[in-house]
């Protein structure tokens, strides 16, 4: 697997994951990893809070709508790049948000997601530009990577069996 490739899985995979769930992954906690019944139940939850029109599997839009989410709660200074530093508090102001998000829940409809220890490992890659931040399109494109990857009969959307028989591999 490249680098980019796990780059992109790294990030798709903190979309799918929110309110204190581990995201399903390499990246997994180390527990979670060796039990198969729970990266089914973190799977089967990531896929439920990514589903906004409950159809039972994420679709591109659905995945973009969570990492747009995800990025406007981690992006302090909202100038629409990430740096390090808003990459590295990032769990503080996602649980800072889940928590407002807690006391008034219809104030939104798609809630963020973590962001991974990955994406801070893999900064410097994921920073295409060199400039020492992380685009929307920068993110985007890791993230369309890991999509295509893991849409295995290319319909435009991933199931939990997808992305549980996906594993990260590099598919076609």
């Amino acid at each position: 697997m490249n680098a980019k490739t796990l780059i992109a899985s790294t990030l798709a995979l903190a979309v799918a994951a929110s309110s204190g769930a581990a995201f399903a992954a390499s990246t997994t906690p180390t527990g979670a990893a060796k039990d198969p019944a729970k990266r089914e139940q973190r799977v089967a939850f990531m896929i439920k809070r990514l589903d906004a029109d409950k159809d039972g599997k994420v679709s591109k839009q659905e995945m973009q709508a969570a990492m747009n989410a995800t990025l406007s709660v981690v992006d302090a200074n909202k100038d629409g790049f990430l740096s390090k530093q808003e990459v590295e508090a990032g769990k503080d102001a996602l649980k800072a948000y889940r928590q407002k998000v807690k006391a008034e829940p219809n104030a939104a409809p798609v809630k963020p997601a973590r962001l991974p220890n990955g994406v801070i490992k893999h900064f410097d890659r994921i920073d295409a530009n060199k400039d020492g931040k992380l685009s929307k399109e920068e993110l985007d494109r890791v993230a369309d990577r890991m999509f295509q990857r893991r849409d295995a009969n290319k319909d435009g959307f991933i199931t939990a069996q997808e992305f549980l028989a996906g594993k990260g591999k590099k598919q076609g």
